[in-house]
C-alpha cells in the first residue's frame, strides 16, 4: 500500500491546500456550501494530480531508472509494475472527475 501512496505522491497534496486560501482570506471559510465545494475541489485536484504523476512516471520509466534519485520511484525501482500503475491511474481518474464535477458543476 505504501508504494502506491508514494506513486501517487500524496506528500504533494499539502500544496493543493492553497485552494482554501480564497475562503480563508475572503472571510468565507465558515460558509458550509463553499467549504464543501472547496473540499470537493481539493480532492478532485489532488487525485487528478496523482493521475498525471502516474502517467509521467510510466512515460519516463526508462530515463528514471538511469537517474540517481528518480530510480527510487516505485515504477522505476520495480516496486510497482506498469500494469498496476495503469490500473491505479484509471481507478483515480473516475473519482477525480466526480469530485471536480461536484466542485464546479456545469457552470
Amino acid at each position: 500500500m505504501k508504494k502506491y501512496l508514494k506513486l501517487m505522491r500524496i506528500h504533494h497534496y499539502l500544496k493543493n491546500g492553497l485552494i482554501f486560501f480564497p475562503l480563508i482570506f475572503g472571510g468565507q471559510l465558515f460558509r458550509i456550501d463553499l467549504l464543501i465545494k472547496t473540499v470537493y475541489g481539493f480532492l478532485g485536484f489532488s487525485l487528478f494530480a496523482s493521475v498525471i504523476y502516474i502517467i509521467n512516471d510510466i512515460h519516463d520509466v526508462e530515463g528514471d531508472r538511469m537517474h540517481a534519485v528518480k530510480c527510487k520511484r516505485p515504477i522505476a525501482s520495480g516496486a510497482v509494475s506498469i500494469r498496476s500503475a495503469w490500473i491505479l491511474m484509471f481507478l483515480l481518474l473516475g473519482p477525480s472527475v466526480i469530485f471536480n464535477y461536484l466542485a464546479c458543476g456545469t457552470n
